[in-house]
Order: structure tokens, then C-alpha cells, then sequence
């Protein structure tokens, strides 16, 4: 509901797309997979019989979508809302997202543990080198 209303506030103040921001980087993923796929398909053809391509099943397409919608990073999805909203965040807020989204993605970052609280702080003694 919140696209179909940015897309008509959009359309009336002569905005462009506010998804123009992701939907290439989006669309360009989905090709690669749509490629790599047919590609796939190419490698494993016997040469000797006939060559037959097959269509995806819909698991595998929502899949792809689904990695591909991953893949994009947070700012790349609030600069297209920043056209027609505004900023959302300042650039410090996505930036820090941005660092925690990559950090979960690699695994360094455990999301359980919530947030920090300053007295949580460990305060460390540095012990004189002799």
C-alpha cells in the first residue's frame, strides 16, 4: 500500500520512479541468475540429443527474487525513497545499518545478544609495562 501511495504521490509531482534507485541493481541480479541458469543448462547437454530448454519452476524463481532482493543494501533502498519522502535516515543511521547489515552477513555480529546499554560496559585496567 505504502509503494502504490509513493508511486502516486510520484506520478502527480512529476517524480520520477522512487524505485528507479534499486529496480536496475534488482533486475540486473535476476538476470544474472536467469543466465547462470541457462548456462547451466548449455553445460550439462549432451551433445547428441536434441537441446530442449526448460523454464524454472516457481520455488527456484522466488528464490532468486528473493536473493536478489538481499543483495541490495539498505541505502540503495532509501535512496529511492528519499525522492519522494525525503531522506527517511540521516546518512549516519544508514551508514551504521549498512555496517551491521554486512557484519551479519559475515557472520560477526550475533543478533541475539539486542541491544547494549552504556552500563554495560566493561571497563578495562591497563596494567604498567615494566
Amino acid at each position: 500500500m505504502l509503494a502504490l501511495q509513493a508511486q502516486e504521490l510520484a506520478t502527480e509531482n512529476g517524480i520520477e520512479s522512487f524505485s528507479v534507485d534499486w529496480n536496475f541493481p534488482f533486475k540486473a541480479r535476476l538476470r544474472a541468475y536467469w543466465v547462470g541458469y541457462l548456462r547451466e543448462q548449455l553445460r550439462v547437454h549432451n551433445s547428441g540429443n536434441k537441446f530442449a530448454l526448460t523454464a524454472p519452476d516457481r520455488v527456484k524463481v522466488y528464490k532468486w527474487v528473493s536473493m536478489a532482493w538481499d543483495e541490495l543494501s539498505r541505502t540503495t533502498i532509501a535512496n529511492g525513497y528519499k525522492k519522494v519522502f525525503g531522506p527517511l535516515l540521516d546518512d549516519a543511521d544508514i551508514a551504521v545499518a549498512d555496517l551491521i547489515e554486512n557484519l551479519s552477513r559475515h557472520c560477526a555480529i550475533d543478533a541475539d545478544i539486542g541491544e547494549v546499554d552504556s552500563d554495560d560496559d566493561i571497563e578495562v585496567n591497563e596494567v604498567d609495562e615494566e
